[in-house]
């Protein structure tokens, strides 16, 4: 791997997340997805992934780049 994309790695490592949004289909709630600064941002990357629905909540930084997810809403279509 390159110096350049190692040092890209590290400051996405770094990076504070608190207050992004993220989305999950709304049985399992694997908050895996990508985060995303705004809310409709989350919103159609999820409505992408799961037409139908899904969960979607903010991130909250807990300890050591682990973060809780927060604000969780429940989004349905039709």
């Amino acid at each position: 791997m390159s110096n350049f994309i190692k040092e890209i790695l590290a400051k996405e490592e770094k990076k504070n997340y608190e207050g992004y949004w993220t989305f999950a289909h709304s049985k399992d709630l694997e908050w895996e997805h990508e985060s995303f600064e705004r809310k409709d941002e989350a919103i159609v990357a999820g409505r992408d992934i799961y037409p139908c629905g899904f969960v979607l909540g903010q991130l909250k930084y807990k300890d050591n780049m682990v973060y809780d997810v927060v604000n969780v809403e429940k989004l349905t279509f039709s």
